[in-house]
């Protein structure tokens, strides 16, 4: 069960050079990381990366997005108001 309501979504590009940062930071915040990306897309070594967090997820469209932050809302627990 995830602890934090939130979620880092980042758009892929092979010439960004810090996601081991951004995958420690989320790992240590206990946030999933959702990557979109067309699968080919993604490097070997940045697949490497992302694939160590728990809750990694790729995604190439919208529609997909939206239905993993709505599966992951289901798995968050909320304060009742």
């Amino acid at each position: 069960t995830l602890k934090n309501p939130a979620v880092f979504v980042v758009g892929y590009s092979a010439a960004y050079t810090k996601y081991h940062e951004i995958v420690n930071h989320t790992k240590s915040s206990n946030v999933p990381i959702i990557v979109l990306a067309k699968p080919e897309e993604i490097t070997p070594e940045h697949l490497t990366i992302f694939g160590g967090h728990i809750y990694f997820e790729m995604c190439n469209s919208s529609a997909r997005l939206l239905t993993i932050i709505f599966n992951l809302s289901l798995i968050t627990p909320h304060e009742k108001r």
